[in-house]
This record gives C-alpha cells, structure tokens and sequence, in this order.
C-alpha cells in the first residue's frame, strides 16, 4: 500500500489492545473514503458544484460467526447504510443521480456488493522451522482476490 502504514487492532473484548480500528471499520472507512472521492468526480462531471459532502456511514455486523457460535447468518456485514449530507446548489434529482453514479464507479462498493472470486494460500519459506539469526522461525503468507459470491444492490 505504497508508503503508508496502519495500525490495525481490536478491542480487548477480541484479545486485542484497542491500538487502532479493527478490520471490518477499515472496510467501512475505505468505502466512505471511496465514495467521498467517486462523488466529487461525479458532480464535477455533471457541472454540480458541491460547497461541502459529509459522509456517515454504519455497519450491521453479527459477530456470531466470527466467534464461532451456531448462527445462520453469513460473517461480514448484514447491511451498510451511508448517509451523504451535501451542500449544492443542484436538484435533489440531481443530487440523487449523482450517488446514483457514484455508487456504481465506486470500486470499493463493487467490491463489497458484487460476486469476486478469490482465493487464498500460504507460501512457505525454505527456511520454515528453521530458527533464523534472531532465533525466530520465519514464516510468510500470501492471500489473493477470490471466492466469496455477495449479491449486487440494485
């Protein structure tokens, strides 16, 4: 990701030390953050002019799976509501139109809302149990965009 870090943590009630926001906000940052952008190229397009755009944005999560416990609910998200508070001298028809848009250029609202096959695996080091300089085995992993099938709002 460039040059860029992120601190990526979890509550102590997950094991973790509330160092940063966990995963499934980092999905919900990266939509907003996503559509905030998409929006402002949308209405430049269509000769709006937003003075300001203010998003929000929620998640419905069921932590059930991710605990392991007997659920019939899918892991991830079971809704997301973005709310877009925007000061324009534009219609709301054309306010409208222009999320309208947004929603289907976003590629991270693609991502979330359309089927994307992935896949997963690891890559062993030869050196796998093997202590290196420091002592430590060493170990890395690779992940891939495959798999999982969500169904496209409309």
């Amino acid at each position: 990701m460039g040059d860029f870090s992120f601190i990526i943590g979890e509550p102590a009630t997950f094991g973790g030390e509330d160092a940063g926001p966990n995963p499934v906000e980092f999905a919900l940052a990266s939509l907003a953050g996503c559509m905030n952008v998409v929006i402002h190229l949308v209405a430049k397009e269509q000769g709006g002019e937003l003075r300001s755009l203010q998003l929000s944005i929620t998640g419905e999560l069921d932590p059930s799976r991710l605990l392991a416990l007997p659920t019939e609910s899918r892991s991830g998200f079971g809704g997301i509501e973005l709310i877009a508070e925007l000061d324009s001298d534009s219609s709301t028809e054309q306010l409208d139109e222009i999320l309208r848009l947004a929603d289907l250029r976003c590629p991270v609202s693609g991502n979330l809302a359309t089927p994307l096959p992935w896949s997963y695996g690891s890559l062993l080091r030869p050196s796998w149990n093997q202590p290196s300089s420091s002592g430590r085995s060493t170990y890395a992993a690779r992940y891939r965009a495959s798999g999982r099938r969500m169904s496209r709002r409309t």
